[in-house]
């Protein structure tokens, strides 16, 4: 009889019961991932717009000392910035631009500033990406950064029609004591589509020829759905702006949004 009842406390899990086990932690990990997915996201989002809302600064400063005018760069894309305004606002608020390592009590090297966190394609290539067609023994050249900067400059020609897609906003910002200043662009998510298709995800206009890798939108849902974008605006605001609100504003090499 005694053994009979110690066999009988020795009993396994019947397989209904493993089967039952199972499926409740199969529902509770069906709950759990896409929170915590949206949590993940939601620190990125709120990352890139404190990088923006630094980089607002900087150019505040910069346009301060200049007569409220704001910086005329070169390159041909909207994230190409001249290499010494990029020292200038990295200097504007308080980062050495001679330095890409750590320095104490630094959490992430001084160019990350410059890279949305959330563009991972970007991110693992940002120190070819800095150094791009730079010259510092000359000081010259222009680095390739994360985001676009929408000021007045060199590749945004008013006079070529073919980069306009008909009936969109062309404003681009000259000085920061513009009216309106509250709803006028200055830095945004790259929102990028490769100009051959309608893929978000893999763009091969500009990366894949210099580095081996194709560029990409920084938020992304999937390949064929951006989530939206950060905007910081001259006042030095910063909202999220989603997809499904953008525009499609300029057409030079990708198509970019914003």
């Amino acid at each position: 009889m005694k053994n009979k009842k110690e066999k009988r406390k020795r009993r396994g899990f019947t397989l209904i019961e493993l089967l039952v086990v199972i499926a409740i932690i199969a529902l509770l990990l069906s709950i759990l991932i896409p929170a915590l997915s949206r949590a993940r996201d939601q620190a990125m989002r709120t990352s890139c717009a404190n990088n923006i809302r630094q980089l607002l600064l900087g150019l505040t400063i910069y346009a301060d000392g200049n007569n409220q005018q704001l910086p005329n760069t070169g390159g041909f894309w909207p994230w190409d910035g001249d290499y010494d305004i990029v020292n200038d606002i990295l200097k504007n608020i308080g980062r050495d631009p001679t330095k890409m390592e750590l320095d104490p009590g630094e959490d992430v090297p001084i160019q990350d500033i410059f890279y949305c966190p959330a563009n991972h394609t970007r991110n693992h290539f940002k120190d070819a990406y800095w150094r791009y067609y730079t010259d510092p023994v000359n000081r010259s050249g222009y680095r390739v950064l994360g985001y676009a900067f929408l000021w007045a400059a060199g590749w945004n020609d008013w006079g070529n029609a073919a980069i306009w897609p008909e009936g969109c906003n062309k404003r681009f910002i000259k000085r920061m004591d513009v009216r309106q200043a509250s709803n006028a662009e200055l830095i945004v998510d790259a929102t990028i589509r490769d100009g051959d298709s309608d893929n978000f995800a893999i763009v091969t206009w500009g990366g894949m020829g210099a580095f081996g890798s194709e560029d990409s939108t920084s938020h992304l849902i999937n390949e064929l759905k951006p989530a939206g974008g950060n905007i910081g605006f001259v006042d030095s605001h910063v909202k999220w702006r989603n997809f499904i609100d953008m525009e499609e504003r300029y057409s030079s090499g990708p198509i970019w949004y914003w």
